[in-house]
């Protein structure tokens, strides 16, 4: 289905501003305000713009409170017009997105088209190069601080994005790769993102799936060297949250569902373990869905709904 977007007064103090970040997943506050007097594209406004690398589209930028920290939202277009693909949080410490957002079902701006892995290996063209893991290869797992081999992981999968070759290719960013143990990348994980795929696959009518995934950076953390030899920090898990809401019309949610699933190491090949995406926010921090009605938003986020 097309994505539903909803008000922005859960974000920005001036509700008449139309920003990329109004979806039910997001977080409500690591954005900075934007104004009438910021970049405006397609009718949504942010702070910077930047050209993406695959497709004729732009990816908007947004300051946080952090100066490490920045939000970007990637788009692509389809039936001719421009669709958000995902959003982020990058923080430039851990060279990593602490979180990625996106919707998906099997229709409208998200259908699978089947336009395949298209490896596209690309710095993002909205986040500084300096900030960036150098992922143009392997990294080298011979030279990892744990003795493990990594692969490069990643956050959205390559499969959740089938809908034009430019949104696919844009996964390839390196923003949404971290150093993943490589028999989890291959095995388990692999598992938990076939599955919310077939999730994706059934949903109909006006049922999207909003995910939410992202990596743990907690204790003493593995190193591994990246293509320019820079010692880049292994998360120490992975997280993945998912709710499926539906709608009776664009904007009126009258249903929601929620799981999320936890995994507890990234030196192991190990199942997930299910939980609440009440559980993952205590864990990160993080207050995901929160333009969710409230209702809604509660009861989801406390439930362990069998999605598969």
């Amino acid at each position: 289905m097309e994505e539903t977007f909803c008000s922005d007064e859960a974000y920005f103090t001036t509700a008449s501003i139309s920003t990329w970040l109004t979806n039910y997943e997001m977080p409500a506050t690591y954005a900075s305000a934007v104004s009438t007097s910021n970049t405006l594209y397609e009718g949504r406004y942010c702070h910077n713009t930047y050209s993406e690398t695959y497709g004729s589209t732009k990816a908007c930028r947004y300051n946080t409170s952090d100066a490490n920290q920045k939000v970007v939202t990637h788009t692509y277009e389809y039936n001719s017009k421009v669709v958000r693909n995902y959003s982020f949080l990058y923080d430039k410490t851990y060279k990593s997105a602490l979180w990625v957002a996106y919707a998906t079902s099997n229709s409208g701006d998200f259908k699978d088209n089947d336009v395949r892995r298209n490896e596209a290996w690309a710095y993002d063209p909205a986040i500084d190069q300096s900030w960036q893991q150098n992922l143009s290869g392997a990294y080298s797992s011979s030279s990892s601080s744990s003795g493990l081999s990594y692969d490069r992981g990643h956050q959205v999968a390559s499969n959740d994005r089938q809908t034009t070759v430019e949104q696919n290719k844009q996964t390839f960013y390196y923003t949404n790769m971290t150093a993943q143990y490589s028999d989890l990348n291959q095995g388990q994980w692999n598992t938990l993102e076939s599955k919310v795929q077939g999730v994706a696959t059934v949903t109909s009518g006006t049922d999207t799936l909003y995910v939410v995934t992202g990596p743990l950076f907690e204790g003493t953390l593995a190193t591994v060297p990246d293509k320019s030899g820079v010692e880049c920090q292994a998360p120490s898990g992975y997280w993945k949250c998912l709710m499926k809401c539906s709608f009776s019309s664009p904007g009126v949610m009258t249903d929601a569902v929620g799981c999320a699933y936890l995994f507890d190491t990234n030196s192991k090949n190990v199942a997930p373990t299910v939980t609440t995406i009440d559980d993952i926010e205590s864990r990160t921090g993080f207050d995901f869905y929160t333009n969710v009605p409230a209702v809604l938003q509660t009861a989801a986020e406390r439930q362990t709904y069998s999605f598969f």
